[in-house]
């Protein structure tokens, strides 16, 4: 009977989930601590990525924290329709690169978290969550794999919390 209710529980969480899977994680349930720079850091220009653009890194950060507290999300194209990114900590300079390096077949400003002024990847100060759209740019990757990615920055680290196939317009 034990093995049945366990069974019954674990189906119904699965069915839960399941259900959901097409909903975009809520941002403000990832709340990023505030944090106050008066004074912008420098970035760090070490890996290979951060070499090549350095300008775009370096111009970009100036903007200052525009993401999870205290970092800067900096944007460039790459293609026609592509897109790459680097998130720069405010404080130390530290350069953090996301797992995929170009994203393709972008998508449009409806591709955004709720509430956010920015799209493709859509981001807050407010929270910890940073939401791409598009193919990941590469030769093993798939050409019509267009997905909704969902990443949890934290500690550093990007962690992929959702993804979900994404039409093309």
């Amino acid at each position: 009977m034990r093995n049945i209710s366990k069974f019954l529980f674990a189906f119904t969480l699965f069915v839960a989930v399941a259900c959901n899977a097409g909903e975009l994680p809520d941002p403000s349930k990832y709340q990023a601590d505030q944090a106050s720079v008066t004074v912008l850091a420098k970035p760090i220009i070490k890996s290979k990525l951060a070499r090549t653009f350095r300008t775009r890194i370096t111009e970009g950060a100036k903007s200052g924290p525009n993401f999870a507290g205290h970092y800067t999300v900096v944007r460039w194209g790459c293609g026609a329709g592509a897109f790459m990114f680097v998130v720069v900590d405010s404080i130390t300079g530290k350069i953090y690169e996301p797992p995929e390096s170009c994203i393709a077949l972008a998508g449009d400003e409806r591709d955004a978290f709720l509430g956010s002024d920015n799209y493709n990847p859509s981001f807050s100060l407010n929270s910890k969550l940073l939401l791409t759209v598009g193919v990941v740019d590469g030769p093993k990757d798939d050409p019509y794999g267009r997905a909704k990615t969902v990443y949890l920055f934290d500690k550093g680290t990007f962690k992929k919390i959702f993804k979900a196939h994404a039409e093309r317009e």
